[in-house]
């Protein structure tokens, strides 16, 4: 009875497959491509080589096997936070990006704000943008973290993913 069924409706059941089909690829064709950049990072927990000052108690420099996995998470947390965001967008000028900021570039300041004032409010959207486009993975037994960068714009994604890896180099060190 059901195969019957079906096979009376077999233009009409066709037919709705292949409309779903093309609304499918008319939602692929007509969506936006996101293209996520990652910087790898290794990181030496078991740096040692501290130097002693007369009077200091030795202190050992290297960090418990137990407790490498909550450094390379709180690691991790740094690279997301909005200090090393804004890190990356004064080392790039992203304030100042088309390409990140869009029209907010291209129309100015609004009406009544100083040159300054809109500066500022560029330079917070880029921190802002930037810090919700990054993304860290902490591999498993590793110590590597890989930084991510998601954006519209393949090599500005890639242009921050590598900043974000130099930045938490030099900030690091």
């Amino acid at each position: 009875a059901l195969r019957a069924m079906l096979w009376r409706q077999r233009f009409v059941l066709g037919t709705i497959i292949a409309l779903a089909l093309l609304l499918g690829f008319i939602a692929y064709l007509l969506a936006t491509p996101v293209y996520q950049a990652t910087a790898s990072v290794r990181v030496d927990l078991n740096t040692g080589g501290q130097q002693l000052v007369e009077g200091d108690e030795f202190a050992d420099p290297y960090v418990p096997t137990n407790q490498i996995s909550t450094e390379l998470e709180t690691l991790s947390q740094v690279i997301a936070s909005r200090t090393m965001a804004r890190n990356v967008v004064d080392s790039l000028d992203l304030q100042d990006s088309a390409a990140l900021l869009g029209d907010m570039i291209s129309e100015g300041p609004p009406a009544g704000m100083t040159e300054e004032a809109f500066a500022e409010q560029r330079t917070e959207t880029a921190t802002a943008i930037v810090r919700g486009g990054v993304s860290t993975e902490i591999p498993p037994s590793t110590q590597i973290i890989r930084i991510s960068f998601a954006a519209q714009d393949r090599v500005l994604a890639a242009q921050i993913a590598n900043s974000y890896a130099e930045n938490f180099l030099a900030d690091d060190l």
